[in-house]
């Protein structure tokens, strides 16, 4: 899945540029908003009865991987994201893995594709990095600190307690997103 993400993640960043802004606009803020309800929903995401002693993937799970994998490629490129929330909804409801699992491999697969989303977007337009580069230290340092307090807190509770946290914290910023770019 990695491979597939990184690879079409240039070629999504590339037509995001010629699309233009009006492409990208809802897409990203009603996509967080439904995967916080999807997690509200069903906080628990394991599969009862599932063998998670098992390793390795069948054919249908490597075909999940490689279809799931080339279309976040394109669309983290698209957008500009890391994809670790459509990750996430892969990983939960298409592979079975448990929420702790599938945030930690989402996150490394989105610690490359966002360098690589980011990359291409400030190549294409430079003044992504060069007029807002205090918006991107503090997001960087922002960030850092709030995924170590996360890691801690996850680490500590039960599955559910992660998922439902994950739901209300997602659709909290999906509908505060959606509010201040349609409604302010």
């Amino acid at each position: 899945m990695l491979a597939c993400v990184v690879a079409l993640s240039t070629v999504g960043s590339y037509v995001a540029f010629l699309a233009g802004n009006v492409v990208l606009g809802g897409f990203t803020l009603i996509l967080t908003f439904c995967i916080g309800i999807r997690f509200l929903v069903k906080p628990d995401t394991s599969k009862p009865g599932a063998d998670v002693s098992r390793v390795g993937l069948g054919a249908k799970e490597i075909a999940i991987s490689l279809f799931f994998g080339l279309t976040i490629g394109f669309g983290t490129g698209f957008v500009g994201t890391g994809g670790g929330m459509m990750m996430l909804v892969v990983f939960t409801a298409f592979l079975g893995y448990e929420l702790k699992t599938a945030v930690g491999t989402s996150t490394f697969i989105m610690t490359f594709t966002a360098l690589i989303g980011f990359v291409s977007h400030a190549l294409i337009h430079p003044a992504i990095v060069l007029e807002r580069w205090n918006v991107l230290i503090i997001c960087i340092v922002t960030a850092t600190a709030a995924s170590l307090i996360s890691a801690q807190f996850a680490n500590r509770v039960e599955n559910k307690t992660v998922g439902r946290t994950t739901g209300v914290i997602l659709t909290g910023l999906g509908a505060a997103m959606i509010y201040l770019n349609y409604f302010r």
